[in-house]
């Protein structure tokens, strides 16, 4: 097992083996988050994008060199306040019938790792809120509900 940094060469791997099915998971908790039928083709070239960034870094966890598991993670700042440097976990998905196996454990991990080597101040993530698998993943973990976003449709 492993843990590498995805290339542009696997835009298409995630957008389509691990973005779309955790979108796709994520369209239960709320209209907004409804899916375009190209959401996934769309997705292939937001990754392409993402992958050239300096300051996103996507994860892949392999087993006999099988992605099973990814994390797309984001470095940010808040210059205004003394803690400003952050880690944030965008997205992290385990396909289904690897669940249960540690892989999501272990992109958390890393991620702590590099937010340390990189002297990041701390590391935030978000969950839906009705997502209590999600939330007590983190919490479990030591993370600490920090605020709330609401969203309101505008019609």
């Amino acid at each position: 097992m492993r843990i590498r940094d995805a290339t542009l060469d696997d835009a298409e791997l995630l957008a389509t083996e691990f973005w779309y099915p955790l979108a796709k998971q994520m369209e239960q908790y709320s209209d907004l988050n409804e899916l375009h039928d190209d959401a996934a083709e769309h997705a292939v070239g937001g990754f392409e994008r993402l992958l050239d960034s300096d300051d996103h870094r996507t994860l892949l966890r392999e087993v006999d060199d099988d992605p099973v598991a990814f994390a797309h993670l984001e470095f940010g700042e808040h210059p205004s306040r003394t803690r400003d440097t952050y880690l944030k976990i965008v997205d992290l998905y385990v396909k289904d019938s690897h669940r249960g196996d540690g892989h999501g454990t272990a992109l958390v991990d890393h991620a702590e790792t590099l937010a340390e080597r990189e002297a990041c101040d701390f590391l935030k993530v978000s969950a839906e809120w009705q997502n209590q698998p999600a939330r007590d993943f983190y919490e479990n973990r030591d993370y600490e509900p920090k605020q709330v976003t609401y969203a309101k449709p505008l019609d």
